[in-house]
């Protein structure tokens, strides 16, 4: 297990773009699960960032309409797995990769995924690491 914790200027941006992300889904019906949208963009954006910093890739943050169709980053060079990563985020240490609201099947298409969690179990901020 690794930790990474994002700098304020790292955060600050995720922010921005976690607005963008979601100003540009506000038209599209979406399901409640009960978290606030934004805030769950942000850490995944957050997650996603730690995740390119540690396996090397570039995280380019692009507002698309439909999604970033499963696969979040892509590595620099093929390995013996494949290059595309999925990140995902889980509030809860305990959280596995599957969760009731993934259609499985159809959305694991990356070929590596990445299962981030907050730093620490208890009164966590994004500050604090992932």
């Amino acid at each position: 297990m690794r930790y990474v914790r994002l700098g304020d200027g790292d955060l600050e941006v995720l922010r921005r773009m976690a607005a963008a992300i979601e100003d540009s889904k506000q038209r599209y019906p979406a399901a409640d699960w009960g978290v606030d949208s934004l805030e769950s963009r942000f850490l995944s954006l957050c997650a996603e960032r730690c995740v390119a910093l540690l396996l090397g890739c570039e995280h380019e943050v692009t507002v698309l309409p439909a999604g970033d169709g499963g696969v979040d980053l892509v590595l620099p060079r093929e390995t013996v797995y494949g290059r595309t990563v999925e990140v995902k985020f889980r509030r809860s240490r305990k959280t596995d990769l599957a969760t009731a609201s993934l259609r499985f099947w159809e959305e694991l298409v990356a070929d590596i995924y990445v299962l981030v969690w907050p730093a620490c179990d208890q009164g966590w901020e994004p500050n604090q690491g992932f």
